[in-house]
Order: structure tokens, then sequence, then C-alpha cells
């Protein structure tokens, strides 16, 4: 048999080819988009790190309560336990009766590992700190990991450990 006595061969074979391509341009384009709300996700997150952890780590003996109010917003899980005690415990006390104040800026981050609902960061912090009974100002620098974890749709700081 020759292919001149099934013509529905050729356009069935090319039917297939056609179809076999739409699919295999609709899972790449799917893949593509799934890979850039990966990417955007990442960047959102480490942002929010940067913003957040600048926000947690700064704090004036002035605007302390309104401070702490502003941080606990940007804390989660367990980790927000650990920042309630150390508020109590070490920041309140000491920034109330020494007067102090504290500045971070965030000035390098980089993401050491992310998944699609937490991502860890390297952030490197300039802390500057003020007292009436320091002449000059403190500067310190340091480097941190913050673990950013997505809860509903925000990002929130839920574990930070200083290296």
């Amino acid at each position: 048999m020759s292919i001149s006595r099934r013509p529905w061969l050729v356009p069935s074979i090319l039917g297939a080819l056609v179809l076999v391509a739409a699919v295999v341009v609709g899972v790449l384009a799917w893949q593509s988009f799934s890979d850039s709300r990966a990417e955007a996700a990442k960047a959102q997150a480490l942002d929010t790190a940067r913003s957040s952890s600048a926000q947690i780590l700064s704090y004036d003996a002035k605007t302390l309560d309104a401070d702490v109010a502003k941080s606990r917003k940007l804390v989660s899980g367990e980790f927000a336990v650990s920042f309630e005690q150390l508020v109590a415990t070490v920041i309140d006390p000491v920034a109330k009766q020494a007067g102090l104040s504290n500045k971070a800026t965030v000035t390098r981050a980089a993401v050491i590992d992310s998944r699609p609902d937490q991502l860890d960061a390297l952030l490197f912090v300039n802390q500057t700190s003020t007292a009436p009974t320091q002449p000059q100002p403190a500067s310190v620098m340091n480097q941190i990991k913050v673990t950013m974890t997505k809860v509903g749709d925000q990002w929130l700081v839920s574990g930070m450990q200083p290296l």
C-alpha cells in the first residue's frame, strides 16, 4: 500500500506532530512562568529580610515602645517568643535606663537557601549605638543569618542568628 492510497495519513501525522509541539511549548512556557514567579518571590523575601532586620535591630530609647510594636509585626514562630524575651530582659531595661539608641543598616544581603515558603539569607549589618554617656557613637559590623517564612501573603522573620 502506498501513501497515495491513504490520503489521511500525512495530515494525521502532521496533526500529531503539531499537537506534540504545542504540548512541549506549553510545558516550557509554564516552567518559565513558574521559574520567574519563584525568582520574584525570592527577591521579595530578600528585600523583606533587609528591611525587617533593620527595623528589628533598630530602636531609640525615646520611642522604644513604638519601635518594638513595629518589630512585633515582622516576626513569627519561635523567633517571636525569643524576641519578646530579649525585649523584656535586655532591650527594654537597658535602653530605657541608659538612654540607648541603636540604628541598624543592612549593607549587603545574599540568599543562602530558598524554598517556596522559606528563605535563609546572609545579611551584613552595620549597627551604630548612641547613649548620652557615650561621647562618640559606637559602630559594629555584624553578619547574621535570617530565616524568612511566608505566612499568608507576607514574609516574616522566623529566625535570626548572629554568625
